[in-house]
């Protein structure tokens, strides 16, 4: 871990330190929210940008980097795009209907899911806008780390919805073992009626809520604090690496310093090509060393007074003079852009091995031969990230869902909507047959099916459901042929020929045992015989 000279207290740290040691910071929030911003500038590419509020200067020598050093080579927006655009890969549609080819479910509820909770969860992406919520909520977890969703009772609007709450805002979390949230806070600024900045928080438990204004408890209309009404902490926290801690890791997590290293060499490179553009040429003479193209006068351009009409401006090219008996020498440095441009693709290799999904578009793009079913196949690196990452996400959402549900039915068979003159259309009796209790029992349960990272075309899937069928077929001939008796052969080796049969009816009449098939002398290969 990098210990920060006090002077440079105030720069970006890396999410990089282990949970534990956030506990020895007197101010652990403040810490994480710089961590959060620190990402958030990675996701936009304005990392090492000089604006207002950054010290880029302390975190570069807290951190041994190059000081001209810019974001060259930065890989952060492609992975949490990536994972924004694969987690729930589609649309959601609101009905039964046949998506046209080519277009997929972004959450495929499971097939046996009750008829009436199906429905009601699709009410849910509708008044939610969920179409691009979870496209949100995966790129808020894909660059932080882990993300805060809310679900929101509004009575004055007699509908539900989901709050995404960047991560810089959360001031704490607890979790059960199970990852379920127990009790959360959120702090942010907000803006009053009167336009005036204040700053909000809020603590949620599964008993109370309370609300604060400028650090003071605050009444917004139902108390400073006042009961949770639900039984249950409406929101879900997700963790996109799940490092066995409360905070997640973020997509490029591990690896800020690669790509940190990677970007101050490659600005070192790029100087040092501007300079040998150009490199100041020493002319030997009898003067000292100054410059030989002496500024133009007040009416003069430079152009005008040396260069005319060939339109390059003193500062483009520095020539200075020297003492006698010298040469023309040019003073670039002796960097071999060579080796700097080989060390420099070996740094973005090594990236790129810590990240395949950088590179897996390319590489399917060079397959021109290759099916749906082997492509999956070879780049199961690739799946193995997402379908983790994915079971988080997954998780979280079935949760949320219920959650909203129970919240639904119970508003609406309480009768708080109408009493707060909503009117009742057939979108909130999608919720009728729900209430809280049927989030505690259990009665809400479903589950999110699994996504192709590679979806199969149509001719694939038919192909696919073909050797599916055979293979069915197959295993039940097998089956069969191993329980079906030998044709040619009865019971413990009686000959079930016809002939023998008939010999065997006889012998039967007689009081005799069946007898066995008679040996084939011909084929007697005893040479006593």
């Amino acid at each position: 871990m990098v210990t920060v000279p006090a002077t440079l207290s105030n720069v970006f740290y890396r999410p990089e330190s282990s949970p534990e040691d956030h506990s020895s910071f007197q101010n652990a929030f403040g810490k994480r929210q710089q961590e959060y911003r620190l990402l958030w500038h990675y996701y936009q590419n304005s990392v090492f940008r000089r604006v207002r509020e950054t010290n880029w200067y302390g975190y570069k020598r807290a951190y041994g980097l190059y000081r001209s050093t810019r974001s060259v080579y930065n890989p952060t927006r492609r992975l949490a795009d990536f994972y924004a655009g694969k987690i729930y890969p589609g649309v959601l549609p609101l009905s039964d209907d046949k998506l046209p080819p080519g277009i997929s479910v972004a959450i495929p509820l499971n097939e046996g899911i009750d008829t009436n909770l199906r429905k009601a969860i699709r009410q849910l992406w509708q008044w939610t806008n969920w179409q691009d919520g979870k496209t949100l909520m995966v790129r808020f977890g894909a660059v932080a780390g882990d993300v805060l969703v809310e679900v929101i009772d509004d009575i004055d609007r007699g509908k539900i919805f989901f709050n995404i709450v960047w991560s810089a805002w959360v001031r704490n979390v607890v979790l059960d073992i199970a990852g379920n949230v127990r009790e959360y806070a959120v702090e942010y600024p907000a803006t009053d009626i009167d336009g005036k900045q204040y700053l909000y928080k809020k603590i949620v438990s599964k008993n109370t809520i309370e609300e604060f204004k400028n650090g003071i408890a605050f009444d917004y209309g139902q108390g400073t604090i006042y009961p949770n009404p639900y039984g249950f902490v409406p929101a879900a926290w997700i963790r996109h690496r799940n490092l066995g801690t409360v905070w997640g890791g973020s997509v490029i997590y591990g690896a800020i310093e690669k790509i940190d290293e990677l970007n101050a060499l490659a600005s070192h490179v790029h100087d040092q090509i501007h300079r040998a553009i150009a490199a100041p040429i020493v002319l030997w003479t009898e003067s000292n060393i100054t410059d030989a193209l002496p500024a133009p006068k007040a009416d003069q351009t430079a152009s005008d007074y040396a260069f005319e009409g060939d339109g390059i401006d003193r500062d483009d090219l520095l020539i200075l003079k020297g003492l006698p008996g010298g040469s023309v020498d040019s003073l670039i440095g002796g960097l071999d852009l060579g080796d700097a441009l080989l060390q420099l693709k070996e740094l973005k290799t090594e990236v790129e091995e810590d990240f395949p999904e950088l590179i897996m578009y390319r590489e399917l793009r060079g397959m021109t031969q290759v099916t749906g079913p082997a492509a999956q196949r070879l780049v199961g690196d690739v799946e193995n990230n997402v379908v983790s990452a994915a079971a988080g996400y997954d998780q979280a959402t079935i949760k949320l869902f219920q959650m909203a549900v129970a919240i639904a039915g119970w508003r609406l068979a309480e009768g708080v909507w109408a009493e707060n003159g909503i009117e009742i259309t057939p979108q909130h009796e999608m919720f009728r047959d729900f209430n809280l209790d049927s989030y505690k029992k259990g009665d809400l349960d479903f589950w999110i099916e699994p996504r192709p990272l590679i979806p199969l075309s149509e001719s694939e899937k038919l192909e696919g459901e073909m050797a599916r069928v055979n293979l069915e077929l197959m295993e039940l001939k097998l089956k069969q042929a191993k329980e079906a008796p030998n044709p040619m052969m009865g019971t413990a080796g009686v000959d079930a020929t016809p002939q023998a049969t008939a010999f065997n009816a006889q012998q039967q009449q007689d009081g005799k045992a069946p007898a066995e098939k008679p040996k084939d002398e011909s084929k007697n290969t005893n040479p006593g015989g």
